[in-house]
């Protein structure tokens, strides 16, 4: 969810020390017969959408930096104008526009006690989806999972279903998106221990809004992380130990230990695993995690990994234990393939909600018939099951072409189709979607 930085040379215009760059220019229509998702009420309509991106970046000195990065959208079949922020989600899914919509950071690196420690307050605004939401799993092929995260990595937004108990009301939310504003302030720092052991840290507060009300989701988040990880070049698989301590002005404060090695058993085998344990604040009671994964590099043309995961939401509200298969294969010169399954059960920690089963395996096949036109066919299956005698099937086809007009004109068209069978009348629905956007790139 970041967006990539740029050298002050290359910015296309400079006052002192602020620097601005332009991305790029978008222009994209929409079209579906089933608008509201639903078989009762259908209703079809067009969109439209046109985007100006860019990123600013002020050094005000050596050690402290502003950086913003965000688009200026106008709709013109609504005449509506402003910054990203709008709920389009079949736009930004589609590849218009990547999340977060916007982003600023302020950033002060300094040195306290020999210590270089990152002082940091960033704004983002961008969506979020709910977990058990089978609107759009084609980020799955991008390196998701089962709504796994990466923290010493990217960014990652994730939110419970809707609680009952909390709403009062019958029916909970299970398919859909929303946007989320969020202002994190954090200080981290990283250092390099006696004993070939690297120490890295971050403590946080972040506040939380929602364009459509908080629906039982928090609205502060505060957290701090420890991760000691050995760094001895003569071993072969380096240990680390991992430390989170975490609460929602929901929930009492949680904790999770973790305790693992990385390394590769051969040269294309290579091996992940950790084991630990996870407090839930809110009764005390003791959780086993475990983390186990293993990447195997087949041959020049095969890749495959096997994971076997139980861990924690974000919000810590839910367990959730999961393995997923992916397969990457090169089928020829310009033909390539790639697969995943998926089996989790995602427990309700706080007995609200019944316990509840997922599958999800998908399909898809990449084919550049010449150097400027790209295919992709792609089909996803996902099955929901509920203690609560919920049960929902989506089917999901999708044809993507894309045509590189010159180096920095790109042409995409896309077409889907997605029905949902449901055990509940009211949420069956099958819906055609046509996109095509024109995108040039400036940088």
């Amino acid at each position: 969810m970041l967006d990539r930085g740029f050298e002050p040379e290359d910015a296309d215009l400079k006052l002192g020390p602020v620097y601005f760059k332009l991305r790029a220019i978008s222009a994209a229509v929409l079209h579906s017969d089933n608008i509201r998702r639903s078989n009762e009420d259908r209703e079809s309509d067009t969109i439209g959408i046109l985007r100006l991106s860019g990123t600013v970046i002020a050094q005000l000195s050596e050690g402290f930096r502003i950086a913003t990065s965000g688009s200026f959208v106008y709709l013109p079949f609504e005449g509506k104008s402003g910054v990203s922020g709008f709920s389009l989600i079949a736009p930004y899914s589609l590849g218009l526009s990547a999340v977060p919509v916007a982003r600023t950071q302020f950033v002060w690196d300094t040195k306290i006690g020999g210590w270089d420690v990152t002082f940091a307050d960033e704004f983002r605004i961008g969506l979020g989806r709910y977990a058990q939401s089978t609107r759009d799993d084609f980020e799955l092929f991008e390196g998701g999972g089962f709504d796994e995260s990466d923290r010493a990595g990217r960014y990652v937004f994730r939110a419970p279903r809707t609680r009952r108990g909390r709403e009062g009301s019958t029916r909970d939310t299970t398919d859909g998106d929303f946007n989320y504003y969020s202002n994190t302030i954090s200080a981290a720092t990283t250092r390099q221990l006696p004993g070939s052991v690297r120490l890295s840290a971050r403590i946080a507060h972040e506040n939380l809004w929602y364009n459509q009300g908080r629906r039982g989701l928090p609205k502060l988040r505060e957290e701090g992380y420890v991760r000691l990880e050995s760094t001895h070049e003569n071993l072969r698989f380096k240990p680390f130990l991992s430390y989170h301590i975490f609460r929602t002005d929901l929930r009492d404060w949680s904790q999770s230990l973790l305790l693992g090695v990385n390394g590769p058993i051969t040269d294309q085998l290579h091996f992940h695993g950790a084991v630990g344990l996870f407090n839930n604040g809110s009764n005390g009671a003791n959780r086993l995690l475990w983390d186990v994964e293993l990447r195997h590099l087949a041959g020049p043309y095969t890749r495959q990994s096997i994971s076997y995961r139980r861990g924690v939401s974000d919000f810590y509200d839910e367990l959730r234990e999961h393995w997923v298969y992916r397969l990457q294969q090169v089928l020829g010169p310009d033909l390539s393939a790639d697969a995943f399954v998926s089996h989790g059960t995602i427990e309700d920690l706080d007995g609200i909600i019944d316990e509840r089963q997922e599958l999800r395996a998908g399909v898809r096949l990449a084919w550049q018939p010449g150097p400027k036109t790209h295919i992709r066919l792609s089909g996803i299956y996902t099955e929901i099951d509920g203690n609560d005698e919920r049960h929902a099937e989506v089917w999901t086809g999708r044809l993507e072409l894309g045509y590189h007009v010159t180096d920095t004109l790109l042409a995409r068209l896309v077409y889907q189709h997605q029905k949902r069978n449901s055990n509940r009348r009211q949420d069956n629905y099958d819906e055609n979607l046509v996109f095509f956007s024109l995108t040039k790139f400036l940088d």
